[in-house]
């Protein structure tokens, strides 16, 4: 039991990253008066140099969110986080999908 709710805990800080990256380009995209490329420099300013490639970024989530989905599958047998978890995995598998979808 304790090992399941370390894995739910692990799951959700790495689910949490990408909604928080997520919103985070939602809320500069969207701000009036700037161009894509305005957009884009100001989000990708907030990352380390060395990880400051959109591509690179969209990868590190879908590992994230195909963790975190992997992790939350295990966690769906332990008492009282099956609906919990089962909600996540499939909102990490469709935020996984969403991701692979713009690094076309």
């Amino acid at each position: 039991m304790q090992n399941k709710i370390v894995f739910f805990i692990i799951a959700l800080v790495l689910f949490s990253l990408v909604v928080l990256d997520l919103y985070w380009w939602i809320t500069i995209s969207t701000a009036p008066m700037q161009s894509f490329q305005q957009a884009k420099d100001e989000y990708l300013s907030v990352f380390p140099k060395v990880i400051r490639d959109a591509r690179l970024i969209t990868l590190f989530n879908i590992l994230f969110l195909c963790t975190a989905a992997f992790l939350f599958y295990q966690v769906k047998t332990a008492p009282g986080f099956k609906t919990i978890s089962l909600a996540l995995f499939f909102m990490s598998l469709l935020l996984m999908a969403w991701q692979l979808f713009s690094l076309m």
